[in-house]
């Protein structure tokens, strides 16, 4: 009787170690979301929408770090910035940094670029708004899509896709909105005094 006790005692012990394990563990393997010491408004808050749509794309929070340059930030990051922060210095691809000194203010790249063993991505913008747009562009690469209504994200979670990128992207335009009212015959832009 005792062996027979002590037996479920431990195939209990075993299925529940088996339970609790994988919970545990990392779902996939998310970048590092990495910011320059001296990062701006904008580029912190492009920062946060990228780590908070790799979260809801993944189902796992990226950690959050900041680096005085280039070689500070670990392989397999993503680096957001603005032209002239400190992560552009210690960029050892001269094309690369000639490429971000000719994005204008609403200008944003996305690149994947060789760190050693491992590559980082970069989102980079000439200005403030650039990297914003360049953030809620990789967000459209996660499959993110935006509506009036509010972000549309997909149903369930996915293993953190390979995003091997370059693609630079710009307004169309210069003055670029949402009318308020409505265009409809009876609306209030129809009426008068």
């Amino acid at each position: 009787m005792k062996i027979r006790s002590k037996g479920r005692a431990f195939f209990a012990l075993v299925a529940l170690v088996l339970l609790l394990v994988p919970g545990c563990a990392r779902k996939s393997a998310v970048p590092d979301v990495v910011v320059a010491t001296d990062a701006s408004w904008h580029a912190r808050a492009a920062a946060a929408e990228v780590r908070r749509y790799l979260y809801l794309r993944t189902g796992v929070v990226p950690a959050l770090r900041e680096a005085g340059s280039f070689s500070g930030i670990p392989g397999g990051s993503v680096a957001v910035f603005e032209k002239g922060e400190a992560l552009v210095r210690g960029l050892e691809d001269s094309g690369a940094t000639s490429r971000i000194s000719t994005l204008g203010p609403e200008d944003y790249w996305l690149k994947t670029l060789a760190h050693g063993s491992k590559n980082i991505l970069l989102v980079a913008g000439g200005g403030g708004p650039g990297v914003l747009y360049g953030a809620y562009q990789m967000a459209e690469m996660l499959g993110v899509r935006f509506g009036l209504e509010g972000d549309i994200i997909p149903d369930g979670t996915v293993p953190m896709p390979r995003l091997d990128l370059d693609a630079t992207g710009h307004p169309l335009f210069a003055v670029r909105g949402i009318q308020p009212f409505h265009d409809f015959p009876e609306g209030p832009d129809w009426w008068t005094l």
